[in-house]
């Protein structure tokens, strides 16, 4: 997981780090909100805020059904 959060980190050196963290944990296949909530130990709003920035820098799409998955890059 350090790898691939070092990888992201290079990717995406504009972001802020909890940002960074948050997108080396999604996978191209939907993960649901609820799941992020429970392993990125954040509260409910600073998970929500980041995941908008990811969405606008076209990281990551939400899905139906309040899932999110990264966007191939």
């Amino acid at each position: 997981e350090g790898d691939k959060s070092r990888d992201a980190a290079k990717k995406h050196s504009g972001l802020e780090p909890d940002a960074v963290a948050l997108l080396g944990r999604l996978e191209s296949y939907p993960t649901p909100r609820e799941t992020l909530l429970a392993t990125a130990g954040m509260v409910p709003g600073r998970l929500s805020e980041l995941l908008l920035v990811l969405e606008l820098e076209g990281l990551i799409e939400m899905l139906p059904g309040d899932k999110v998955r990264k966007i191939a890059s």
